[in-house]
């Protein structure tokens, strides 16, 4: 856990840097929150050697979980891209689709889409915490063993950095630095993805019977704390 608390602090060091900036220095507004600036480019670049990245361990690494996992993270960083870059509109001069009154130039507009839909929201929300609710404990225990693995904690906290950037594109909270807040939480998202992907292929996954281990820790931690 000490790791997760010292990555959260330099995310949120680097976070105040950004934000920094751009209420210091106006004229880098652009570079941290527009399209084809800094912020944005550096992330593709990030997102198109991690895919690169994926599909190369994919051949390199051995046992078949960590090619999966690899191959899937690629594929994934390689969607994501696409996403970035609009799928070529700017670089090329694509004419995008439009689904209703949206645009459809990334996959984030499917975000926007199913969040305008207010009924579909609440369902998917009530569904989603009865479920969580019915299997919290053995899901806290799978979790809690993830978070012993170093690849597997890199890879879940870039996911839980792109919620944070897609709560953001949803415009739920409104505040002047609130795309440039966005476009630094999907470059944190996009290294820690490539982050994971070194630490895969320099420590590997667990063995499964490790993997039984760690997950029994946990429970055997709160059965003697229930006995004390």
């Amino acid at each position: 856990m000490g790791t997760i608390r010292r990555t959260l602090l330099w995310a949120a060091i680097g976070l105040a840097g950004w934000l920094a900036i751009f209420y210091l220095v106006p004229d880098w507004r652009p570079h941290l929150e527009e399209e084809d600036h800094f912020g944005e480019n550096v992330t593709a670049v990030i997102l198109g050697v991690t895919f690169l990245m994926g599909v190369v361990l994919a051949f390199v690494l051995k046992p078949r979980r960590e090619k999966f996992l690899a191959l899937g993270i690629g594929l994934l960083m390689g969607i994501a891209f696409g996403d970035e870059i609009s799928y070529g509109e700017r670089l090329f001069g694509l004419s995008m689709p439009t689904i209703g009154e949206t645009r459809f130039d990334g996959l984030h507009d499917i975000v926007q889409i199913v969040w305008d839909q207010k009924v579909v929201v609440v369902l998917m929300v009530v569904a989603a915490a009865a479920a969580i609710w019915k299997w919290r404990l053995p899901l806290a225990a799978r979790l809690r063993s993830y978070l012993q693995v170093p690849a597997l904690r890199a890879i879940l906290m870039a996911f839980a950095f792109t919620g944070v950037a897609l709560f953001l594109d949803l415009h739920i909270i409104e505040f002047p630095a609130r795309h440039a807040s966005e476009e630094y939480f999907e470059l944190l998202a996009a290294l820690m993805m490539g982050v994971g992907l070194l630490l895969l292929w320099r420590h590997g996954l667990p063995g499964r019977e490790s993997e039984e281990i760690l997950e029994l820790e946990p429970a055997l931690v709160d059965s003697e704390k229930a006995a004390v």
